[in-house]
């Protein structure tokens, strides 16, 4: 486990490589076209959700997109402050929230 603490959510959000977030969610990923069938409609067509490897994601047929920070709240339905937080126990660092958590929630 890495000893480190990050205050910024965004920098840890970036530690994570997307098909390991997205198998932690729930999704069925396929890795080779970066596509999966979108949970958050229980959705069935295998290509409707994509994303990048630089973190963004889409679904093609409901439409909503986002951060790695957008889709743990979207699926867990949760606060910016816990989708932090749960990123940070899966990436295996200490998530310091502070002041500087305002500015990244307002962005």
């Amino acid at each position: 486990m890495d000893t480190s603490s990050y205050e910024s959510a965004r920098e840890i959000a970036g530690l994570l490589p997307m098909p390991r977030l997205l198998d932690s969610l729930g999704f069925v990923v396929n890795e080779r076209t970066r596509r999966a069938p979108c949970l958050l409609h229980s959705g069935s067509n295998q290509s409707a959700f994509s994303w990048t490897e630089g973190g963004l994601w889409h679904c093609h047929s409901c439409g909503m997109g986002g951060d790695r920070i957008a889709l743990v709240r979207a699926v867990r339905q949760c606060s910016f402050r816990d989708a932090a937080g749960f990123l940070a126990a899966l990436a295996g660092v200490e998530f310091r929230a502070n002041r500087a958590i305002r500015a990244e929630i307002k962005q």
